[in-house]
């Protein structure tokens, strides 16, 4: 993955009307189908799995570019599309020619003037990246695009910007989660934790829109959604409704994880837990064993949940767990469980 900046993000976060939108509609005619995988000049475009969600379907997607003055103007257009209820996508290009300004919709998603859900992304976070999305809130619900249209244009600068950072596995307090002990059978049970990563998949990216999308305007009718139902993850503010709000997550923590699993951790000493969400453990902490991503149940409608035995506990001992990344990075621990 690219290198990030500091956190300048220019976000667009709009809930607007296609009708609106009427003007910058779709072209009705033909476009010219271009493999996503190949680069179109010094662009390359890749097409997010999500956009077809629901059964949506294209013949293929094209990036046309046009220079005007200091500014590079450029197309995201289908062709052949049947049934489309999103556009995912990822766009690479060159940060010595191009600095991103914004991606804007056109509204041809829904050309009888219904909501669409937007979000533009790393503007200004990954040099030589962006990702976006748009989708139809509640998709399960709503007749998709048919045709062939220009579907979001993307604007850059003609002008390049050279900070940068790195992205690393989460260490913030809205990834920390509880950690629950049963001492009578020495297992240890947490759900996930990884802020904005709604789709838990171990990544916080553009396809975490969907997730959004399938549960807009959900509400718990009162409080914080259950643990166990997966929609409790897509609430990123826990406060019982899915809104606009939640988009938050996923531009505050775009990309953080890559995450590979989690690291169990015990003591005898509970100042040998992390005092900080990204410092070490204690010297007298022992390494207990991991457990994988992929080794959750749940997932689905479901949030994903993880158990791990302790084969020889030792008694008053104290216990939490650590996501890793694949490079071996530890992230932000969980309670601290356990104790006399």
């Amino acid at each position: 993955m690219k290198g990030a900046r500091p956190l300048q993000v220019l976000i667009v976060i709009l809930l607007l009307a296609a009708a609106a939108l009427a003007g910058c509609g779709g072209d009705s005619a033909a476009l010219p189908v271009t493999d996503t995988d190949e680069p179109v000049s010094d662009l390359t475009l890749t097409i997010v799995e999500d956009t077809y969600i629901e059964g949506g379907s294209a013949e293929g997607f094209a990036l046309n570019k046009q220079v005007a003055g200091d500014e590079l103007r450029v197309e995201i257009a289908v062709s052949g599309a049947v049934n489309l209820k999103a556009l995912m996508f990822e766009l690479d290009f060159d940060p010595a020619l191009y600095d991103p300004l914004a991606v804007e919709m056109t509204g041809a998603l829904d050309p009888s003037g219904g909501e669409i859900i937007e979000q533009a992304l790393a503007l200004d976070k990954f040099p030589g990246y962006l990702a976006y999305g748009q989708l139809l809130p509640r998709p399960q619900d709503r007749d998709g695009f048919t045709g062939d249209a220009v579907l979001a244009v993307a604007r850059f600068a003609l002008a390049p910007d050279d900070a940068k950072a790195t992205a690393s596995v989460p260490v913030n307090r809205r990834s920390q989660g509880p950690l629950d002990w049963n001492s009578e059978t020495s297992e240890m049970s947490w759900y996930y934790h990884l802020s904005g990563d709604f789709n838990q998949d171990g990544y916080v990216s553009v396809a975490d829109v969907t997730p959004i999308g399938q549960y807009w305007r959900e509400s718990s009718g009162g409080g914080p959604f259950p643990m166990s139902d997966r929609v409790s993850q897509v609430d990123y503010d826990s406060n019982g409704e899915i809104n606009m709000a939640d988009f938050a997550g996923i531009v505050r923590y775009l990309f953080t994880g890559v995450v590979f699993g989690y690291r169990i951790y015990g003591s005898t000493d509970a100042g040998d837990y992390p005092t900080t969400n990204d410092g070490p453990n204690g010297s007298g902490s022992v390494l207990l064993g991991t457990v994988e991503l992929d080794d959750a149940t749940g997932g689905g409608p479901d949030r994903k949940h993880f158990t791990f035995t302790v084969e020889e506990p030792i008694a008053g001992a104290y216990y939490w767990v650590r996501l890793y990344d694949d490079e071996g990075n530890e992230g932000t621990p969980s309670t601290i469980a356990g104790g006399p």
